[in-house]
């Protein structure tokens, strides 16, 4: 959906996703033939913002896009959340999203702090700008996890439960977990299926 008019202030309900356009100029959003979605709102303002979504299951997807210009969000393909929000709040943030991730409930993604830190001494001048999130391939966010600005998590990795992460982390097959989040236990991956179903199609 690319919108040619300068300035579009609509609704647009389709197959449990809503879109609401506010003013928005140069801005796109594409959504893959098979993204499927349920209780899901995409609220996009600015210019030359964009919204990519590959394949996958989408819901209770918010994705909030407005208060600046230039913020992109990009999902890769065999997506799946059951709770997530997407806060792109500020010029020049964004987040990225490889392939086979899988997000569970109360997700918050946040590239930005949402208001400007200033020094004392430097009054005239907030040090807190937004800076990119990448989630790389087969990432498993577990409930109620807080990704927050500069954050890299790399291919086959799982964030814990309630885990606050606040850094890069460099190393794949890894758990990450606590706040801040860590790495807590190294060589791992993980599968969709059940432990017990996964041990019943894979027997020693």
């Amino acid at each position: 959906m690319t919108p040619e008019a300068a300035y579009i202030h609509t609704y647009i309900h389709t197959y449990g996703l809503k879109i609401k356009w506010n003013k928005a100029q140069n801005t796109t959003i594409k959504i893959h033939k098979n993204a499927k979605f349920k209780n899901s709102t995409i609220n996009i303002t600015g210019k030359n913002n964009s919204i990519n979504l590959g394949s996958g299951k989408y819901k209770n997807c918010k994705i909030t896009c407005y208060s600046g210009d230039n913020q992109h969000l990009k999902i890769g393909n065999n997506f799946s959340c059951h709770g997530v929000e997407f806060h792109l709040k500020e010029e020049n943030s964004s987040i990225t999203i490889g392939d086979n991730c899988m997000f569970s409930y109360g997700i918050d993604i946040w590239p930005t702090d949402g208001h400007a830190l200033i020094e004392i001494n430097n009054p005239t001048r907030a040090f807190n700008l937004s800076k990119p999130i990448i989630i790389k391939n087969h990432v498993w966010l577990g409930q109620n996890t807080k990704i927050l600005k500069g954050v890299v998590i790399p291919d086959n990795s799982i964030v814990g439960i309630s885990s606050v992460v606040t850094k890069q982390f460099n190393e794949r097959n890894t758990i990450i977990a606590g706040n801040p989040a860590k790495v807590i236990k190294h060589n791992i991956s993980w599968d969709k299926q059940t432990a017990y179903k996964f041990n019943k199609k894979t027997p020693q």
